[in-house]
């Protein structure tokens, strides 16, 4: 196939009604939005904006977000149908490129519940041998501290998985060519609406940056 990112990427009903479910419910977007998200020939614009190289992320907008500990994260928002293609494209890359997900990583993936997971490393936990032990750790500011050269790295990685697996030509994915157009943006707006440039790493808030994040470590 010769972009199977692209050709995919609105084609499936239920990919497309869980996107849109989620819109609503989890983000609140408006009933407009949802709507349009619904139109075919609404999608099929934009599709041929992807195809053409020419659709570009818009600028996300800072938000901070209170920690446990009382202090703020800054994550990054994005437009309404940003958001939702972003949603799309994580989803995709989590079907078609797994092998760059550790087995062990649990997070940010659909059908991976918490209680699904507890209960996996309540197992894990109660098989371990009496001297052996796991460690847990935080990584602190990774998403803010991951140079552009490795996420252009994986993006490399991840044309290359598609192409031996026959789903991707020669060129490159028009789908990671908006990736990785969105990832060397680094303007943003700032919760005050101060449009500013500053490195946004993985961009924490971002849909695909959970695949990426897991990816990357």
């Amino acid at each position: 196939m010769e972009d199977a990112l692209l050709e995919n990427l609105f084609t499936d009903k239920e990919r497309l009604k869980r996107a849109i479910n989620t819109c609503l419910v989890d983000k609140h977007f408006s009933q407009d939005d949802a709507r349009a998200f619904c139109d075919e020939y609404f999608l099929i614009g934009k599709y041929l904006l992807i195809k053409s190289d020419t659709y570009c992320i818009s600028a996300p907008c800072q938000k901070k977000v209170k920690k446990d500990n009382g202090e703020f994260r800054i994550v990054y928002v994005n437009q309404p149908f940003d958001r939702f293609l972003l949603s799309l494209i994580c989803e995709l890359l989590f079907d078609y490129v797994p092998e760059l997900v550790h087995e062990r990583c649990k997070s940010y993936q659909k059908n991976l519940g918490t209680g699904k997971t507890v209960k996996e490393v309540s197992k894990v936990i109660t098989s371990i041998r009496r001297f052996d032990f796991g460690v847990k750790t935080d990584l602190s500011k990774y998403f803010d501290s991951v140079p552009i050269g490795v996420i252009d790295g994986l993006f490399d990685r991840i044309e290359s998985i598609l192409r031996r697996k026959g789903l991707l030509g020669n060129e490159h994915s028009k789908v990671i060519n908006v990736l990785r157009r969105y990832y060397h943006q680094d303007t943003c707006y700032t919760p005050e609406g101060e449009l500013i440039t500053l490195y946004q790493s993985l961009k924490q808030g971002c849909a695909v940056a959970s695949y990426l994040a897991n990816a990357c470590l």
